[in-house]
């Protein structure tokens, strides 16, 4: 008999429906053993018909379902496949697309035509919920890119925790597109964080005009960041 399985192979593969999904499993299951293999199971659509092993045969396998199929499987290549999904509790990365959440319109899964100043209100709420782990954090992160159709919508928990996912992903995602804002100083042990950085590289854009803070931080995320990286990477260098 013979059974498909496809597998992701790093989050670009990772679609918004499954990033939710994704996000219960983190914030259900602590063991990494019990992660992956949940993992397994939803990026597979294998279903186990039994929590545990079941000896056939006088080997260690597990009973497994797909669709209207069922079948054995052995237990080392059970695992040999869980750990095809390391990847998933090894770093974050961007997806392939924002989490779907009924009755709300997200932003762009890259960013873009977002503000600079909502990145960095986002920035906020994101380190205040890795740091307090409270709710409201996770709430106001998910409110900068979520706007209401209807104001009766509601999101779940799941759903804002699969923001707080993205988000890991696009701050990586940033760091890669422009080194230069986030390097921080060579040589030196004293980094600082990157929306401390980028806050402090703002006078390079405003040509001494403080007034014109304001209209910086309504231009879009890329264009400032584009920007402040080419003037960095150019920037005469200190000896």
């Amino acid at each position: 008999m013979r059974i498909e399985l496809t597998l992701p192979r790093g989050w670009h593969q990772v679609k918004g429906r499954e990033l939710v999904q994704l996000a219960r499993l983190y914030m259900k299951y602590n063991k990494k053993a019990d992660f992956l293999s949940r993992c397994f199971f939803l990026f597979s659509g294998w279903k186990p018909m039994r929590k545990r092993e079941v000896v056939k045969d006088g080997k260690s396998q597990y009973w497994l379902k797909k669709g209207k199929q069922t079948f054995y499987i052995d237990a080392d290549l059970f695992t040999t496949l869980v750990k095809k999904l390391e990847w998933v509790s090894t770093g974050i990365s961007l997806p392939a697309s924002m989490p779907p959440v009924r009755g709300f319109q997200h932003c762009h899964v890259k960013l873009y035509n977002v503000p600079l100043e909502d990145y960095l209100n986002a920035d906020n709420y994101f380190n205040a919920f890795t740091q307090t782990g409270e709710g409201r954090y996770l709430h106001h992160l998910f409110c900068v890119f979520y706007s209401r159709k209807r104001w009766f919508s509601r999101a779940t928990k799941a759903e804002k925790y699969a923001v707080f996912l993205w988000f890991t992903g696009v701050k990586n995602y940033l760091v890669n597109k422009y080194p230069y804002i986030f390097s921080g100083n060579a040589g030196s042990t004293d980094i600082p964080s990157p929306d401390e950085t980028i806050l402090s590289l703002l006078s390079s854009l405003n040509n001494g005009d403080v007034t014109s803070n304001k209209d910086i931080f309504k231009t879009h995320v890329h264009e400032c960041f584009y920007e402040l990286n080419l003037k960095i990477e150019h920037a005469p260098k200190t000896k």
